[in-house]
C-alpha cells in the first residue's frame, strides 16, 4: 500500500512539473502557487472519483443510471469548485470582479472548465482501464497458478498410487525365496535339458528386473529394458523350438538413458501373444531407433485371427496411463490396423 502511494505521487510530481514548466514557458507572469495548488488538487480529486467510484459501477450492469447520476454531479461540483477558486484565490484580473452567477453564465469559461475537466476524466479512464487490466492478468496468472499445482498434485496422487501398488505387489512375494527356488531349479534341470535350464534363467531374470526396479523416480535404465526384451524374445523362442519368426532390432546408443520400466515390454508382450509368429514372409518386427533428444518404437505383426478376441485393450490403456504420468504432451502413440497387419508406432521426446 505504502509503495503504491509514493508511485502515485511521485507521478503526480513529474505531470505537476511538466505542466508547470509549460506555463512558466508560455506565460511571463509568475505563478500563482496558492491557486496551482487548488486546481490541481481539484483536478486530482476528479481523476480518483471518477477512476476509483464512477467508472468502475460500469461493469455493474444494473448501475448504468447511478453511473451516469454520479457523473453528472461530480462534474457539477467540479464546476461549483472552480468558480470558488477563481473567484477568491485566482489572481486573474479578468475573473476577479465576476460574480458567480455571471462566471456560470459565462460560455467560453465554461468550456475552459469542462475541457480541463474532460482531460483528467479521460486520464482516469486511461489508468481505470489499466489498473482493471493488471488486475485480470494477477487473477489469470493465479488462476493459472493453481491449475498447475492441481496438476501437479494429481501427478503426483497418481505416482504415489501406482508406487503404492507395485510396493502392495512385491510384497506378496519374497525375492529372496523365488529366485533361491529358480536357482535350484535351474541346478537341478541343467544336467537334464540345458534348454528349459536357460528358460528358467531367463524367467529369473525377467522376475527380477519386474521387482527390482524401483528407482526413486521411478525410471530405469534403457539398457536394461532392451536386455529384457531379448530375455522375453528367447524364452519364447525356447517355449516354441526357435520356430518364431520375430526380428527385433535397435540403432543408436541406449546408455544413459532412462524410461519408465516395461514402457515397451507391453507392446513386445501383445506382438507375441496377439501376433501371427509362424508366417516367413511376414515376421513380427519390432525396432527401436534411439536419438539425442527422442526415442521411436515400432511394432508391425501379422495378426492372428485366432488370438484377435481375446484381446480387451486393457494392457494399452494402462500404457496409455503410463505415459501421461511420466511424458504428458512429450510422446505420441499411434496404433493402425487393417485386415491383415497391426502396426503401433511410440514416439517419446526425452
Amino acid at each position: 500500500m505504502l509503495k503504491r502511494i509514493i508511485t502515485h505521487l511521485l507521478v503526480w510530481v513529474c505531470y505537476i512539473v511538466y505542466e508547470l514548466s509549460i506555463l512558466l514557458i508560455l506565460s511571463k507572469e509568475p505563478v500563482d502557487y496558492w491557486a496551482t495548488f487548488a486546481w490541481f488538487s481539484l483536478n486530482v480529486t476528479l481523476f480518483y472519483i471518477s477512476a476509483e467510484y464512477i467508472f468502475p459501477l460500469f461493469e455493474k450492469k444494473s448501475s448504468y443510471i447511478l453511473t451516469t447520476l454520479l457523473f453528472l454531479v461530480s462534474i457539477s461540483l467540479y464546476l461549483a469548485c472552480s468558480v470558488c477558486i477563481t473567484k477568491y484565490l485566482d489572481k486573474d484580473v479578468t475573473f476577479k470582479n465576476e460574480s458567480i452567477s455571471i462566471l456560470l453564465t459565462d460560455k467560453s469559461y465554461v468550456v475552459q472548465r469542462l475541457w480541463r475537466a474532460t482531460w483528467f476524466i479521460g486520464l482516469s479512464v486511461g489508468y481505470w482501464f489499466a489498473k482493471k487490466s493488471i488486475r485480470s492478468e494477477k487473477n489469470l496468472g493465479f488462476l493459472q497458478k493453481k491449475h498447475y499445482e492441481k496438476e501437479l498434485f494429481e501427478m503426483e496422487l497418481k505416482k504415489e498410487i501406482a508406487t503404492s501398488k507395485l510396493a502392495n505387489f512385491k510384497s506378496q512375494i519374497n525375492p529372496h525365496f523365488m529366485f533361491n527356488t529358480l536357482s535350484f531349479f535351474y541346478s537341478g534341470i541343467y544336467p537334464l535339458s540345458k534348454d528349459i535350464a536357460r528358460s528358467i534363467l531367463l524367467l529369473s531374470d525377467i522376475m527380477r528386473y519386474v521387482i527390482e526396479t524401483n528407482d526413486a523416480d521411478g525410471l530405469t535404465e534403457l539398457t536394461l529394458e532392451i536386455k529384457q526384451i531379448e530375455n522375453y524374445i528367447i524364452l519364447n523362442q525356447l517355449r516354441f523350438n526357435n520356430k518364431l519368426k520375430i526380428n527385433f532390432e535397435y540403432t543408436g546408443i541406449p546408455e544413459h538413458k532412462r524410461i519408465p520400466p516395461f514402457i515397451f515390454m507391453t507392446l513386445v508382450e501383445n506382438a507375441l501373444k496377439y501376433g501371427d509368429l509362424n508366417d516367413n514372409e511376414n515376421p513380427v518386427s519390432l525396432s527401436l531407433s534411439i536419438q539425442t533428444t527422442k526415442l521411436n518404437f515400432f511394432v508391425k505383426n501379422k495378426i492372428n485371427k485366432l488370438r484377435l478376441s481375446e484381446s480387451h485393450g486393457i494392457g494399452l490403456s494402462h500404457l496409455r496411463e503410463r505415459l501421461d504420468l511420466f511424458y504428458k504432451s512429450q510422446y505420441k502413440l499411434e496404433i493402425k490396423q487393417d485386415d491383415s497387419f497391426y502396426f503401433c508406432n511410440l514416439l517419446i521426446k526425452l
